[in-house]
């Protein structure tokens, strides 16, 4: 078929195929779409059997591999399954060059075959050189990929990375021709469709070439990226690309959606501590995000990805920081940015990706501090409370985990306590304004950050009262055991959300998941009950009892409830030290009040 007629229809019936069905039958846009498309085939298969071509066994494989995935979309793996090996032995005559007038005589290709093949590790057009074969074969090997990662990650893998493959050497081959446009000169319009000169459209042009390659190695780096995940291999690689060719091929293309994975991409980025890619990224993702949408699913995304960014890398320097490591670590020297410099290519639109200025001293921190701040602001005008509590709270938090990574480069400890009450007074009050019932998970985090939080505000006031500075005041025994009473009263609730409300009784064994967060509790708990201040030698021992019981609390808790021994060994070890040495201290206590 003429190779601009069938590229206009196969794009529409993508199109169709990507659309949102009813809420009756969400499927319909796909049977549809996989109608339109047999019959676009059988009108191939015709044509060819007048005029048999190359071309014509392409397109014949391109259909048969959108019917395949069309049918694994709508649950129907087996039937896609014949229909794959039909399209593996038509794109094998594609490859060796077996033009066939007679379609109907092409037998499946059986799966121990095609699986063989894979396993050997090599693509058929090694020795060949056909852009109609290259191109069936990334198509095949893309939707066989899809169908074995219902079943098989590793074989799906396999199948996608000889599909890369492929499309390396081919491109190496293409980029020797005479003319060889590249992605980035090549025009298409919003749709998503090729932009050429007049041109009859009997013979592929470079341009159409270069297009129908990059559609196919996308769609390898899309399913790649599916793949790679649940394999716990690096996915940025895939990702990256993928969202890549999308921006530039505008294929199955939304701004908001596209802006929303380069968001996503640059978190990932973040996580490998590479803030100038991420940054990019950020960039790339604003640049692209509508701004006269709702507000919710478009600007605010960018304001809390802003935001979230500055609290990575404050947070990321911060430690550094506090630890007396790594306060000159750049970016140019991280073993990640060189096998990411493998692969990366910037976003067009914005300024190219450069390495983030470490932050070494209190300056640098302030200025990260308030650019994420204002961020952070913006963000939570949008996500109020009212409308989008859980969002907001998450907001709060961030700005709270903003002023701990900037105390990490503060001195003075007056405007260290400062930075502490200023993180308290953002979220103490939630806990009253949150349904337990509607969102325990969140209650509870809230209950443990204060209680964290007050635990590093008795820590700086426990070091003021031993070593005063000048200008300082300390708090007075009164005033310091109500902090502790403050402190002990948000771990004991949030211990307490386990109670059955009809027994009144805390459960021996928890749920996995929230064993680690209520082990954590319990030796805060019992850690603050250590801070007050008593008064007299029955105050002490009457104190250190109740400090025995709750260390023990801890040790039986981790006996009752397996967690992993390397999030809870040490303090589970300080634990059981000082039961045995309060116990003594509690004696010593006791032998004063007789004295």
């Amino acid at each position: 078929m003429n190779v601009k007629t069938f590229a206009t229809v196969f794009h529409d019936v993508a199109h169709l195929n990507n659309s949102e069905g009813p809420s009756y039958n969400v499927f319909e846009p796909k049977f549809q779409a996989r109608d339109q498309m047999t019959t676009l085939r059988d009108t191939v298969v015709k044509l060819n059997t007048e005029s048999p071509s190359l071309k014509a066994l392409q397109q014949i494989t391109l259909c048969l591999c959108f019917n395949a995935v069309n049918m694994i979309d709508t649950e129907e793996d087996e039937e896609a399954l014949g229909v794959l090996q039909v399209a593996y032995a038509i794109m094998m005559r594609c490859v060796t060059k077996e033009l066939t007038p007679d379609i109907s005589t092409v037998k499946k290709t059986p799966m121990e075959d095609i699986k063989k093949a894979i396993a050997d590790g090599k693509h058929p057009l090694e020795d060949q050189d056909t852009h109609e074969g290259s191109v069936a074969y990334v198509t095949v090997m893309n939707a066989l990929g899809y169908y074995f990662s219902l079943t098989s990650g590793p074989l799906a893998k396999d199948t996608l990375e000889l599909a890369e493959k492929c499309y390396v050497d081919w491109n190496a081959s293409f980029e020797k021709e005479e003319t060889n446009p590249s992605l980035l000169d090549l025009t298409i319009d919003s749709d998503g469709r090729l932009v050429e000169g007049e041109t009859d459209g009997e013979e592929s042009t470079p341009a159409r070439v270069r297009f129908e390659m990059e559609n196919a190695y996308t769609s390898t780096l899309f399913f790649l990226a599916q793949v790679y995940g649940p394999l716990g291999q690096p996915m940025a690689r895939p990702c990256h690309l993928t969202v890549y060719r999308q921006l530039l091929l505008k294929r199955e293309y939304s701004p908001v959606v596209w802006a929303d994975n380069v968001i996503q991409l640059s978190s990932y980025y973040c996580q490998m501590a590479l803030f100038g890619k991420a940054f990019h990224c950020l960039l790339a993702g604003k640049h692209v995000m509508p701004v006269d949408d709702d507000a919710e699913k478009t600007t605010g995304k960018v304001a809390l990805a802003f935001g979230t960014f500055y609290v990575s890398v404050l947070s990321y320097y911060g430690e550094l920081y506090a630890t007396e490591k790594g306060k000159t670590e750049s970016e140019a020297d991280s073993v990640e940015l060189q096998w990411v410099g493998q692969y990366w290519v910037d976003f067009p639109g914005v300024p190219k990706a450069e390495s983030f200025e470490p932050v070494t001293n209190f300056e640098q921190a302030r200025a990260i501090f308030k650019e994420g701040l204002k961020w952070l602001h913006d963000a939570a005008a949008i996500y109020t409370f009212e409308d989008q509590c859980i969002t907001h709270i998450s907001i709060l938090r961030y700005m709270s985990q903003l002023y701990a990574a900037l105390g990490h480069f503060e001195a003075d400890r007056n405007r260290g306590i400062a930075m502490i009450q200023r993180q308290i007074a953002l979220v103490d009050k939630l806990p009253e304004q949150l349904n337990f019932n509607a969102y325990p998970t969140d209650y509870r985090q809230l209950l443990l950050d204060l209680g964290e939080l007050y635990m590093n505000m008795l820590e700086l006031r426990g070091q003021q009262r031993r070593f005063p500075t000048e200008g300082e005041v300390p708090l007075k025994d009164g005033a310091y055991n109500t902090l502790v009473d403050r402190t002990v009263n948000y771990f004991k609730e949030f211990c307490d959300t386990w109670c059955d409300p009809r027994t009144k009784v805390i459960p021996d064994v928890l749920n996995e998941d929230d064993r680690l967060p209520y082990f954590t509790a319990l030796m805060r708990l019992a850690q603050a009950q250590l801070r007050y201040i008593t008064k007299s030698p029955m105050a002490e021992y009457e104190n250190y009892g109740v400090a025995i019981d709750r260390f023990k609390k801890v040790i039986d808790f981790a006996k009752a409830n397996q967690m992993p021994e390397d999030k809870i060994k040490k303090e589970l070890d300080v634990a059981e030290q000082l039961v045995s040495v309060l116990t003594a201290k509690r004696e010593g206590a006791a032998q004063r009040a007789m004295t």
